[in-house]
């Protein structure tokens, strides 16, 4: 390393002459310089020590340390083979023991386990209150907070809460485990936070199942439209009259409501009957309560008329249509109500789908298949094996008992087949298709899971009639025929309820909800229906239904849009809260650097003095100099605090002047833009870097303006300068400053050139000299200045040459 002057000096001046020896070269160098300096040379820059380097690395890494916050980081390793999803519970459980990891839990748990931001707390459990979600919240976060917590605690005291855990959330009622700060909340218990967390996940999983509903029912409103367009056309193309209330109806896939008292529990029979067919996989496309039309009463009494409605819930899944009944059954010698099944139909038994012309609720499914009488023979099942053989079967498999002639009497369930006691088959039930039209015996387990009516044509009475036919005509692509004069084709059975025609005519009554009067003999009913309304009362009422939806979602969109400025507009006054305490903050651990190094001795240098050189090698001012503190301003980036000891630099020779031909011309002179007196009351500006979105400054406003023509910032990067800009903006957003950037030099006309000074006349010629006078007084020939060439590549020859060529020719004589 090159030691300084000042130390050279004081080893020469030793008188160990051996030390001085050492440093004989560096004498010579110094000296080389020296004379290099007298001549007018550039001294090459000397490069700076190690021990320097080391002392200004230092004092950077000093000052990062100040600036940052400690974070420690505790890292165990899981196993020694460094291998992946592998851990040494032994080995982790002593480093966990040995870092204190234990002690610091119980620290943190002592006090308050958790805190968070009013703000994250809003943001991540506002589900847990209806205050807050799903309606906007436009309060306060600290008030948001508050009826968090006051929803937490109702749901940890109600009896909903069915988990253990949920009751920790009552604690949050307790002043002493639950604090509101000035801007954080704080939680004492960890059960509470988890708590929290685990009602969150509740209430997640329940807008999951809501969201999976409004989903399905949105799809159904998109594919209902297309769906009544559709049926609208071709009821249309048949004459169809339409009841006014049918128009444009939305679709919901299921109509079954579960607290109407009449209709209780089918929805869990039904599914019963879906897992007995495997057919609960699958989605169910149309559900809702309905009446069949009966050939007579199941149970008459005195002077009935000819038709019954008979209540029933149809559903019809991809895969078939299912009707089911309410009935009474007797098991164990108590009787109760059960749903069961009464017929089931495949897709594609079903062959076409007839409606009147009238603008009734009644729709008529004809079905393939055999209609005549089917007599069950016990012989043949058993030989073609689809009953088991008496002589196979020893021991009931439900009861345990022994057949025998002494014993269980041995008892075929017609639905299955297998062999049962009398005891495991009590109930009957008949079975049409297989033969068995009176009732027989059944399995307990199998009550009510087969088709206890005959196959033939079924005649409906519904209000959401259109929407099962456009659910039919979809699923299976059935054929749809209008007539007023409908034939029913019916079974042999004794146990066929279908009439075998229906007549329909249009009546007077306007009231559509009423259910259609029957009249005629019991093979043959007539039927009157509602006047309904015609196909261009039906386009107006779609085309207002359509402006409607329209409207609504106009609406939705503005809500959407408005919501979304308030919370743009909530998220810039959370991020100037943050800045402003950040900057706060800064300040503050500003101020305790300070103090610290005023009590270590060191020099506080400020924006404004580093600005001016204050502290800098080579600039320091008197104050720096004299070991005074310069004026200390708490800025926002952080400042740098510098020890007093500043290298020794010597000062940069003058540069050398290059020996031009030709002068050059004159330089423009030009007016800087005149400061606007709003702009000067700032003397420290931030600013955004556009490269990089940094904060950079301070700056004043003439380094502002030079990183503005630089191209480092532009009018979309923010500015923050007190006294002018309060809050952080756009460059473009303050038209003053704006313009003042974007303002350029004017430049001024270059002066005239005076008139060339008159040329003086020769002086008259001297008497010659004589030879011995001329011989001592001859001064020295001159040396021309030899004027600077230029090569053809553009580079000037060397001077030295065209001296030597100079006085080549004044020897010459020239």
């Amino acid at each position: 390393d090159e030691l300084r002057s000042d130390l050279l000096d004081v080893i020469l001046a030793s008188s160990d002459t051996s030390l001085v020896a050492l440093y004989n070269d560096d004498v010579q160098a110094r000296d080389l310089a020296a004379q290099a300096e007298a001549a007018g040379q550039r001294q090459k820059t000397t490069q700076r020590t190690a021990g320097r380097k080391i002392r200004e690395q230092c004092s950077d890494l000093v000052s990062a340390l100040m600036i940052c916050e400690p974070h420690y980081v505790r890292c165990v390793k899981s196993n020694e083979n460094k291998a992946a999803l592998n851990c040494d519970d032994e080995r982790v459980t002593h480093q966990v023991k040995y870092l204190g990891l234990p002690e610091n839990v119980r620290v943190r748990r002592a006090g308050f386990a958790y805190r968070t931001e009013y703000h994250r707390f809003l943001e991540r459990f506002k589900v847990l209150s209806t205050r807050t979600y799903p309606a906007e919240w436009t309060g306060s976060d600290k008030d948001g907070a508050r009826c968090i917590v006051e929803a937490a605690t109702k749901l940890g005291q109600s009896s909903f809460a069915d988990e253990p855990i949920l009751k920790h959330l009552a604690a949050l009622g307790n002043a002493s485990d639950t604090q509101f700060g000035r801007t954080k909340l704080f939680v004492k218990q960890p059960e509470v936070y988890f708590a929290l967390e685990k009602a969150r996940e509740h209430k997640f999983a329940a807008y999951a199942s809501k969201i999976a509903r409004s989903w399905r029912k949105a799809n159904d409103m998109k594919e209902s439209i297309i769906i009544q367009r559709d049926l609208a056309r071709k009821y249309s193309s048949i004459g169809k009259r339409r009841r006014a209330s049918s128009v444009d109806r939305p679709y919901l896939s299921d109509y079954l409501r579960d607290d109407d008292a009449a209709f209780r529990g089918a929805r869990r029979g039904l599914h019963a009957i879906l897992k007995h067919y495997n057919d609960d996989e699958g989605r169910i496309l149309f559900l809702d309560p309905l009446t069949r039309i009966l050939r007579k009463n199941p149970t008459p009494k005195k002077d009935t008329p000819p038709g019954f409605f008979l209540p029933r819930v149809l559903a019809v899944t991809s895969n078939a249509l299912y009707l089911i009944e309410k009935c009474s059954t007797e098991e164990s010698g108590a009787k109760h109500r059960v749903w069961q099944l009464r017929r089931r139909l495949e897709l594609r038994e079903i062959c076409g789908l007839i409606v009147s012309r009238a603008a009734d609720d009644i729709v008529v499914l004809k079905v393939r298949g055999e209609r005549g009488f089917i007599k069950a023979d016990k012989k043949a099942l058993i030989d073609s094996g689809k009953w088991q053989k008496n002589a196979d079967i020893k021991v009931c498999p439900i009861t345990g008992k022994n057949f025998g002639l002494l014993s269980a009497k041995r008892h075929h369930c017609r639905a299955s087949g297998r062999i049962y006691a009398a005891e495991a088959c009590e109930t009957r039930q008949t079975f049409p298709d297989d033969g068995w039209h009176q009732p027989e015996r059944v399995s307990d387990a199998l009550v009510g899971l087969h088709s206890s009516e005959p196959r033939e044509d079924i005649a409906l009475s519904l209000e959401r009639r259109s929407e099962l036919v456009a659910v039919l005509i979809k699923a299976n692509n059935i054929k749809l025929r209008g007539e007023n004069l409908i034939d029913l084709e019916v079974s042999a059975s004794p146990l066929s309820i279908t009439p075998k025609s229906l007549e329909f005519g249009i009546g007077t009554a306007k009231l559509e909800s009423r259910p259609p009067q029957i009249t005629g003999s019991i093979d043959k009913f007539q039927l009157d229906a509602p006047i309904g309304v015609d196909e261009t009362a039906a386009q107006a009422k779609r085309q207002r239904a359509d402006d409607r939806r329209a409207r609504r979602a106009e609406a939705r969109r503005q809500e959407r849009e408005r919501r979304r400025q308030r919370d743009a507009e909530r998220d810039a006054l959370r991020r100037e809260e943050r800045r402003k305490a950040l900057r706060e903050k800064k300040a503050r651990k500003a101020a305790e650097r300070e103090a610290r190094a005023r009590a270590a001795g060191a020099t506080i240098i400020s924006g404004s003095a580093r600005r001016r050189g204050i502290g800098r090698s080579g600039g320091a001012s008197s104050s720096s100099a004299s070991g005074s503190v310069a004026t200390y301003s708490a800025p926002k980036p952080q400042q740098q605090i510098r020890d007093t000891a500043q290298p020794i630099r010597q000062p940069a020779p003058p540069p050398t002047k290059n020996i031009s031909s030709k002068p050059p011309p004159p330089m423009l002179k030009t007016e800087p833009p005149k400061v606007p007196s709003q702009l000067s009351a700032a003397s420290e500006y931030y600013w955004q870097h556009l490269h990089t979105g940094a904060q950079c400054g301070p700056s004043t406003l003439a380094e502002l303006k030079a990183k503005y023509e630089g191209g480092e910032t532009n009018n979309d990067c923010l500015v923050y300068a007190a006294g002018v800009v309060e809050e952080w903006k756009t460059i473009g957003q303050v038209p003053i400053l704006a313009e003042y950037l974007a303002a350029k030099p004017k430049p001024t006309p270059p002066k005239p050139k005076p008139p060339p000074p008159a040329k003086k006349p020769p002086p008259p010629p001297a008497a010659p000299p004589s030879s011995s006078q001329q011989q001592q007084s001859r001064p020295r020939p001159a040396q021309p200045v030899a004027k600077a060439t230029t090569s053809s590549n553009g580079g000037s020859v060397n001077s030295e040459l065209a001296a030597k060529l100079a006085r080549r020719r004044a020897a010459a004589g020239e």
